[in-house]
């Protein structure tokens, strides 16, 4: 039983096809379902949870013969038929430190920027982030040659788009990092595409810009099912942390190495993401 409320929608798409793959060589059916049943149906062999769901792990405490598995869902309670995949691996924070840190290794004299959500709390923890991603792999991030700004920089978009856009252009940056809430806004993207910046994007790009794609940073969900799996088929239950991925078209195979361990380095917790 696969519980998907806000459908299979990114990032969840490739471990949605995974699950049926996996469930069909196993013999089994994928149900899906937008809400949790009252009671497993009859014949469940797992259960799985996408965000959305609720009081999942009410259900899991009153039926623990079956394997659950929450994907993506924070403050689960441990239990010994539930297993989490936990979003904190692959937070929007750790996204952004990512960000920051290949637009240092892969940007001209430093020149990065950020378009920011609307000015608030989320806004300034991936500003934080970020900054601390860039400055983790260059230091001071101080430019050679003019115009001179202090790097990496920042534009909120609560603004309007277009105003946000020409305050990084202004700056000379020519790298920028595009969270997931900016880079799901068509007036941003429509903003981005008239410039002639390279990408930095935790959302699926339009056609149209993947040609300046240099890194897709996500949560990737499906490389977590093989270990997952022997979970959901009887064996004991698993906490991991959401694996964090990256999808780097624009870097090199030499420079894609380190993002790599960087990438599992965040995802484990091994870093301090935020300036405390």
């Amino acid at each position: 039983v696969l519980l998907a409320p806000q459908g299979c929608n990114f990032p969840y798409e490739a471990l949605c096809a995974a699950l049926e793959q996996r469930a069909a060589a196993q013999g089994w059916q994928v149900a899906f379902l937008d809400a949790l049943p009252a009671a497993p149906p009859p014949g469940a062999q797992a259960i799985i949870a996408l965000p959305g769901t609720d009081s999942l792990g009410e259900a899991a405490q009153a039926a623990p013969e079956v394997p659950f598995l929450a994907v993506g869902i924070a403050d689960m309670p441990r239990l010994p038929n539930l297993s989490v995949l936990d979003p904190a691996g692959a937070s929007p924070e750790k996204q952004a430190f990512l960000a920051g840190y290949i637009a240092a290794l892969d940007t001209e004299d430093w020149r990065a920027g950020v378009l920011l959500p609307a000015t608030g709390g989320e806004a300034a923890r991936l500003q934080s982030a970020f900054d601390q991603g860039a400055r983790y792999f260059c230091g001071l991030c101080r430019p050679a040659y003019p115009p001179f700004y202090a790097y990496p920089a920042f534009a909120a978009v609560d603004g309007g788009a277009q105003a946000a856009v020409q305050a990084l252009l202004s700056q000379a940056v020519t790298a920028v990092y595009l969270p997931a809430s900016v880079a799901a806004d068509d007036a941003v993207l429509q903003a981005v595409q008239a410039e002639s910046f390279r990408l930095i994007a935790s959302y699926p790009l339009p056609a149209a810009l993947e040609p300046s794609l240099i890194a897709a940073i996500h949560p990737a969900p499906e490389q977590a099912l093989d270990a997952l799996w022997p979970a959901l088929t009887g064996a004991e239950a698993l906490w991991l942390p959401m694996p964090l991925g990256v999808d780097a078209p624009g870097l090199s195979p030499g420079r894609q190495r380190p993002v790599r361990e960087l990438a599992a380095d965040l995802q484990e917790g091994r870093i301090q993401v935020l300036d405390k």
